[in-house]
């Protein structure tokens, strides 16, 4: 709908001056993307100065600000570019060849300067920068597997069948298996632990260890988001004190022979 605007007000203009229309459009646009970069940058030497000064920086909140230039940086030079192609390309001299030559740029301008405009209002914070780290996130494996679907579905198994992750509804093991599989496969931590091992913290580092074989990235903290112990959360401070005591002169436990016998069949 908007381009279909774009393009009448193009012909309509052109139509009875396209040197008005080239001087008009051109000095709108210009116009407009200083006053969105004025409307940026005018609270930075407020900022540096107290930033030099030791003083706090009132009113400047990283989370949305880096966001925000982000975007400016995107779609700045691309409205600089659509300001440079209308003011110096030369007409055609045909009205539906200069409609399609000089309307796919304003257009492009004006959806940058929506775009710009969003940024500046109280839903880019609360609405769109969360989407758009969902996005990323999404697309951004925080840990690397090299276990194949079938090891994953088999060490979970193994798991299950010795008791050391326990269900009451055969149904909710289910879906907790093919979950075990798809959070490993992708590499994705979810949003909240999603299964509950029975077993001691000691026992839980030698399990961790052992899966950690093949791989790459999955650190203490990622596990305490996979993984509870025995219903509780699972404390970075607890695994690294289990793993220092672990590395003592010790037998191993009932438990970790178990998890031999799974990963035996995998490693």
């Amino acid at each position: 709908m908007l381009l279909i605007a774009v393009i009448f007000f193009t012909a309509i203009i052109q139509y009875f001056n396209t040197t008005y229309f080239i001087w008009a459009t051109g000095i709108t646009m210009i116009s407009v993307q200083l006053f969105y970069t004025w409307k940026l940058i005018k609270r930075y030497p407020v900022w540096f100065a107290d930033y030099m000064f030791d003083e706090k920086m009132v009113g400047l909140r990283k989370k949305v600000e880096k966001p925000r230039i982000f975007f400016y940086s995107i779609f700045w030079p691309i409205m600089g570019l659509c300001i440079y192609v209308v003011v110096t390309t030369p007409p055609k001299g045909d009205l539906w060849k200069d409609v399609f030559l000089f309307a796919p740029f304003v257009f492009l301008f004006i959806f940058g300067v929506l775009f710009l405009d969003l940024t500046w209002k109280s839903s880019f914070e609360n609405r769109y920068i969360p989407l758009v780290k969902k996005t990323l996130k999404q697309g951004q494996k925080e840990f690397k597997t090299h276990y194949s679907s079938a090891q994953l579905a088999k060490i979970f198994d193994g798991l299950v069948d010795l008791g050391l992750i326990e269900y009451m509804d055969l149904e909710k093991q289910k879906f907790h298996r093919e979950q075990f599989v798809e959070i490993f496969r992708k590499g994705i931590v979810p949003p909240a632990p999603q299964f509950d091992l029975n077993i001691q913290v000691i026992d839980a580092v030698y399990f961790f260890t052992q899966l950690n074989f093949k791989i790459d990235s999955l650190t203490n903290t990622r596990l305490a988001k996979i993984f509870l112990i025995k219903g509780e959360p699972i404390k970075s401070g607890s695994l690294r004190s289990s793993k220092h005591n672990a590395k003592k002169t010790r037998s191993k436990s009932e438990t970790e022979h178990h998890l031999d016998a799974i990963f035996s069949e995998i490693h």
